[in-house]
């Protein structure tokens, strides 16, 4: 038997504006699956939930705007992303309800952490394969009380994998990190994902960037860095790496107990319209070729580390405008144009340094500043 799986990038319809007409498009790409993975990256709203305090943008759809997909064929939403607590408990909590109103599963997210850990298994004529969903530490974590998402913690995904790999043939992680905007792994990112294949995942599928990356074969699995966006219109993004995407189609043989195929298929979302259209002939060489780059810059530690050590010192004087005095948005402007001065001495910034890179510090400052941000 052969089981057939399409997996796809961030799914945020926040703008309420997918239509009938929106997969119409790709609906050959869609059908024929016995699963479709997609990350819902938004909260869903009813009524009057209100954003929680956070560092970037609350994102939200309605419930009605899900139909489109799931309609199409069995849907597993991924949950474990930065927005998914955005509208505070009753956010999620929507979510759950309308999983259940719509029959369709998701995996990355409960009630408390404990919920949030468990796999996902597909199952068919006995044969099952587990689906383990994870993100970075942000505003949507669970704990022991409260919901949200499985975090990305070492040791905890280790473990889901080794108790996963007693109930399931293939195993499955979806990961939700990386630095925005950025279409290559860290050396953490690469580090990590090659980890959990070392603990025994077959696949690794990440997203959060909001664009592409490359892939690799790493011993016996594959990891894709970055699938993009499936569906995130954003008008302030048209023409850019925000409108590249692609979905992963995973075929896997239950008699050897093998993904046996993984090939992608690219198109440009909301590109100037609500829709998903896929590539035509010339646009799919062009794709190719910086997909192709992507993979090389990959597979060579050297040219990436360099590609990587390039972009922090890019991103050198937004990183610092966070831990600055300036907390009016035009003063914070002006110091990342380089017009205002950080006033941060060696002596402050090895003192913030030690701060956030050493473990022992760096707990106590997340429990300080997690229980005043609560209290």
């Amino acid at each position: 038997m052969i089981l057939s799986f399409l997996i796809t990038g961030d799914f945020c319809p926040c703008l309420n504006d997918l239509d009938k007409d929106s997969f119409s498009n790709i609906k050959d790409i869609l059908i024929g699956h016995d699963l479709i993975v997609s990350n819902l990256e938004c909260a869903i709203k009813k009524g009057n939930e209100k954003p929680i305090i956070k560092e970037g943008p609350s994102l939200a759809c309605n419930v009605e705007q899900l139909k489109y997909l799931v309609n199409i064929g069995k849907t597993l939403f991924t949950l474990a992303n930065n927005h998914v607590m955005d509208y505070g408990n009753q956010g999620i909590y929507n979510i759950f309800e309308a999983s259940k109103t719509m029959n369709v599963s998701f995996v990355g997210a409960g009630n408390n952490i404990s919920e949030a850990r468990k796999p996902f298994y597909f199952e068919k004529n006995n044969f099952r394969v587990a689906f383990i969903n994870c993100c970075e530490h942000e505003f949507s974590i669970a704990d022991e009380n409260t919901p949200g998402a499985n975090p990305m913690d070492i040791i905890s995904i280790y473990n889901q994998i080794q108790e996963a790999k007693k109930e399931a043939s293939i195993i499955i992680v979806i990961a939700h990190g990386g630095h925005e905007y950025y279409q290559l792994p860290s050396q953490r990112i690469q580090e990590t994902y090659r980890f959990f294949i070392d603990a025994g995942a077959n696949a690794v599928i990440g997203h959060h960037p909001h664009c592409i990356s490359g892939m690799e074969i790493y011993k016996e699995g594959m990891i894709y860095y970055s699938l993009g966006n499936f569906y995130f219109n954003n008008h302030n993004k048209d023409k850019n790496i925000w409108n590249e995407g692609f979905c992963v189609e995973l075929k896997i043989d239950t008699d050897i107990k093998k993904i046996i195929s993984h090939n992608i298929i690219p198109y440009t979302q909301c590109l100037n319209n609500n829709k998903i259209i896929k590539l035509s002939e010339s646009a799919y060489d062009d794709f190719n070729k910086k997909y192709v780059r992507l993979n090389k810059i990959i597979a060579n530690k050297d040219i990436l580390n360099k590609k990587n050590k390039e972009y922090f010192k890019s991103q050198e004087r937004k990183a610092i405008s966070r831990i600055l005095p300036y907390t009016n948005r035009y003063l914070v402007a002006l110091y990342k144009r380089g017009l205002l001065p950080s006033f941060l001495t060696k002596k402050n910034i090895a003192t913030r340094l030690n701060a956030v890179r050493c473990e022992a510090h760096r707990d106590i400052l997340i429990s300080v500043l997690s229980n005043k941000l609560i209290n």
